[in-house]
């Protein structure tokens, strides 16, 4: 925190670390302009010189720095624990009145749980920017009428490791006066926040919390049940694989079952996946220019140069197989589009039917199907496609 102190007594300390310490007499020029001071000391001067607000305005971004990359102190974490909220459950059945949160406009707020008296972990909406250290990240605020209850929308009975932590927007304007809540009812009647993007719900998803540090709101969720030996197996068979991936699940989206609908933004060479299986979690990219081939205008052949155009817009899919003599071949249905593609694009994709691919020789439109079974894809999943899509009705 910064003290009130006046320009000069900034200036004196940023270029005489040591109390009393004399100026250099044999500085070599600095970036501020003074032969005869170092550049610490010169440019210290400079900052009196230019106006104390810029100067503040730096070190508030270098404390906010700071802050964010070192290690609290016991009594700081002390301190920001007894001021923070708390929060007694992840789960819908038991949550009371004194568990509703206002978090409408705040970026982020810290938390500590119900039996953890030293816990402490901070919800954030969103957060983007260049760089921490530079201290131009920007926080985005949590929506207005964000008033509800964080808690955990369980799907392990699918995997170990699927689900996330989600908030819980309540119609807390349907409660009169003092009058007894339903809270059964209330959450029924509620919605999942939407991230920014307002194409999904926001969330924590349990690998993001499995395999990150800080551990509270692990440790607490591990007490409460959610978090399963069998869903460590997972996070261990994980890191092993793919060692350089141990911070996944805050980005990517995540496929907890491969007949679940994810989102594909048709302008991006690839999006980026982890898909949970019964043999252990992959994370891969989908190769969206693979699938879908850009077209080129005014040219025949895929060997010739022309202006590229690429399909648009954002639509939500799932993986399906198709039979093609004995094999079974993946293919990728469009559901809907969530942003509409362009409005002067020539061709698009439709809704209901496979992706198409266009084949730059026939300057035709073709549905895209997999060659080989993905890499991505293991025999647990792929039979889980056979029977929703092949077999489907033809036994039992």
């Amino acid at each position: 925190m910064l003290r009130t102190t006046s320009q000069t007594q900034i200036a004196r300390r940023l270029a005489y670390p040591t109390a009393g310490a004399p100026p250099s007499q044999h500085g070599r020029p600095s970036a501020c302009g003074h032969s005869q001071l170092s550049s610490r000391q010169a440019c210290a001067l400079q900052f009196a010189r230019t106006g104390f607000g810029n100067f503040t305005r730096r070190a508030q971004r270098w404390s906010s720095s700071l802050s964010t990359h070192n290690e609290d102190t016991p009594a700081q974490t002390k301190k920001r624990t007894s001021n923070s909220y708390k929060i007694s459950t992840f789960k819908p059945s038991e949550y009371s009145v004194k568990d509703i949160l206002d978090m409408s406009g705040k970026p982020r707020r810290r938390f500590s749980f119900t039996g953890f008296p030293k816990s402490d972990y901070e919800f954030r909406y969103k957060t983007h920017g260049p760089t921490l250290r530079r201290g131009d990240v920007q926080r985005i605020p949590f929506p207005p009428n964000s008033i509800g209850i964080f808690y955990f929308h369980d799907r392990t009975s699918v995997h170990p490791v699927a689900g996330d932590i989600r908030f819980r927007v309540l119609p807390m304007d349907s409660v009169k006066g003092d009058a007894s809540i339903d809270t059964t009812d209330l959450f029924a009647r509620g919605h999942d926040l939407l991230d920014h993007s307002g194409l999904r719900p926001w969330r924590v998803s349990l690998l993001s919390i499995m395999s990150r540090k800080p551990r509270d709101l692990y440790s607490f969720m591990k007490a409460h049940g959610h978090i399963t030996d069998a869903a460590e197996m997972q996070i261990q068979s994980l890191r092993s694989t793919f060692p350089s991936r141990t911070g996944s699940g805050s980005k990517e989206q995540i496929v907890e079952q491969i007949t679940d609908p994810f989102i594909l933004d048709l302008s991006k060479t690839a999006e980026s996946l982890i898909f949970f299986h019964k043999e252990g979690i992959i994370p891969s990219g989908f190769p969206t220019w693979q699938a879908i081939t850009k077209r080129q205008r005014g040219v025949e052949t895929s060997s010739g140069r022309g202006t590229m155009v690429s399909y648009t817009g954002t639509v939500l899919v799932r993986f399906e197989v198709i039979r093609q003599g004995i094999q079974s071949r993946v293919v990728v249905r469009v559901l809907k589009y969530i942003k509409p593609p362009n409005p002067g694009d020539a061709v698009v994709q439709e809704e209901g039917e496979l992706l198409k691919k266009y084949n730059p020789i026939d300057r035709v439109e073709v549905p895209w199907v997999a060659r080989f079974i993905p890499k991505f894809l293991t025999p647990s999943s792929l039979k889980l496609l056979e029977e929703a899509y092949i077999f489907k009705g033809t036994t039992g």
